[in-house]
């Protein structure tokens, strides 16, 4: 399940990347234009992305678990060189 949640982590990361990236090419349309089918995508763009990031955020923290060896939130396991 862990594995399947690090896929799904990587692929939801990809979409954000992809969706961060169309989304400014869609507010670049809009500089000076007043176009509603522009404001229509960068909306649905927006919303999309919006998704994305919240489901990285509900399986973020079982990722990070799984790919760090120590825990974050005290450092018990952290050795200082």
């Amino acid at each position: 399940m862990i594995y399947t949640l690090i896929e799904k982590h990587d692929e939801v990361y990809k979409n954000i990347i992809r969706l961060s990236k169309e989304l400014e090419k869609e507010m670049s349309k809009l500089k000076g234009v007043s176009n509603e089918i522009y404001d229509l995508n960068a909306h649905f763009i927006e919303n999309e992305f919006v998704e994305q990031v919240n489901i990285l955020a509900a399986i973020l923290p079982f990722v990070v678990e799984r790919r760090c060896p120590f825990s974050i939130i005290d450092g018990s396991d952290v050795e200082v060189a």
